[in-house]
């Protein structure tokens, strides 16, 4: 009996531990080519998002939980890189306004990364 009960609140543990399931943001990479500056998130699984596009920031909307794997360097176009884990929104801060954004999602076939990328 103590053996059925501790593998039922072993599997209840796996299966609620958001953290196993949840998609992380590996990396922040910055870019620039021909005039135009990309940002792009490394992420370790397909997600969703929504958009929310202002002068001088970008925030995305995960639709899923995700997770920052460790804090991020910013580069000289941005001024602050938030992310508020309990929304699962990333909210990336300019140092001045910014005439449009562009939001991708890529797969890579080979390696098991997908990107979300924003031309700027």
């Amino acid at each position: 009996m103590i053996v059925l009960k501790f593998i039922i609140i072993t599997l209840l543990f796996f299966f609620n531990s958001k953290e196993l399931f949840s998609t992380e943001i590996n990396d922040i990479r910055y870019g620039f080519n021909s005039g135009v500056n990309r940002i792009v998130l490394d992420l370790t699984a397909d997600t969703t998002f929504k958009k929310k596009i202002f002068p001088a920031e970008v925030k995305i909307i995960f639709d899923k939980p995700v997770f920052l794997k460790s804090k991020f360097s910013l580069n000289k176009y941005l001024s602050n890189i938030n992310f508020d884990e309990k929304s699962s929104t990333i909210s990336l801060k300019f140092n001045k306004k910014i005439n449009s954004v562009n939001v991708y999602f890529l797969k890579k076939k080979k390696i098991n990364i997908q990107e979300l990328l924003l031309i700027i």
